[in-house]
């Protein structure tokens, strides 16, 4: 089992309330540019409980993304 990893997330945040993520920041600093997203609903983590899931393009690789309404925080499996 994998564990959670906390990110910092650079959104957009549009009118209409559509998000999208352009950017993860891990703890240790280091950037990732998402080059294309897609909200896929509400989805269990493999890490640990579940989230809104949004599947992020990275580096030619699909990420999933998770973000809790309850604690306002975002992570990805580690």
């Amino acid at each position: 089992m994998s564990r959670p990893v906390p990110v910092t997330v650079l959104l957009e945040m549009r009118a209409s309330g559509v998000q999208r993520p352009l950017e993860i920041i891990r703890e240790d600093g280091t950037r990732y540019d998402v080059t294309a997203s897609r909200y896929a609903g509400h989805r269990a983590a493999k890490s640990s409980g579940s989230g809104e899931c949004w599947l992020c393009r990275i580096d030619g690789k699909i990420l999933p993304l998770y973000y809790s309404i309850f604690s306002g925080r975002w992570w990805i499996d580690g």
